[in-house]
């Protein structure tokens, strides 16, 4: 499925490249990861909430 063809809250299983990426802070402090996902057609913004110091190391933008 490509990403056009997206809906929203629909929940997907498959490999998106990453496009940009943010570390960012809730305002309790916590961090969060902000990502950009896409493929040749297109992007959606996600959010990661846990595990978030593990995948900031390997969530680089280029990558799968």
């Amino acid at each position: 499925m490509l990403v056009r063809q997206f809906v929203d809250g629909q929940e997907i299983d498959q490999v998106l490249l990453i496009r940009a990426r943010e570390l960012r802070c809730k305002r309790d402090g916590e961090e969060y990861l902000k990502v950009s996902l896409g493929d040749r057609t297109g992007s959606v913004p996600a959010n990661v909430w846990e595990g978030v110091a593990d995948l900031a190391k390997v969530c680089e933008p280029g990558k799968p």
